[in-house]
């Protein structure tokens, strides 16, 4: 996915399980589409980034947070830290 315009405010993180990433795409383009601002790992991070850190920065600056709900995504252990930290937020 290419975004040639101003960057986007990030508004939205999503969670979701690695697993899930064909899944995810097309949504996150959709999105994007339509001028939302999204947070999302493979658009964020960059080899070498400090994962805890990176995400738990992501949900700080995102206004919302969803979680994509699958039988992936409920047995993800990240999955359900990054709950955790929007919650505690």
């Amino acid at each position: 996915m290419t975004n040639d315009h101003a960057p986007i405010e990030k508004k939205l993180f999503i969670s979701h399980s690695s697993k899930d990433k064909n899944t995810i795409w097309p949504i996150i383009e959709e999105l994007t589409a339509y001028g939302v601002g999204v947070w999302v790992d493979a658009l964020e991070m960059r080899p070498g980034s400090k994962l805890f850190r990176e995400i738990s920065e992501g949900i700080g600056v995102s206004r919302y947070v969803a979680v994509m709900i699958t039988s992936a995504s409920v047995q993800s252990e990240w999955v359900k830290e990054e709950i955790q930290q929007a919650m505690s937020d």
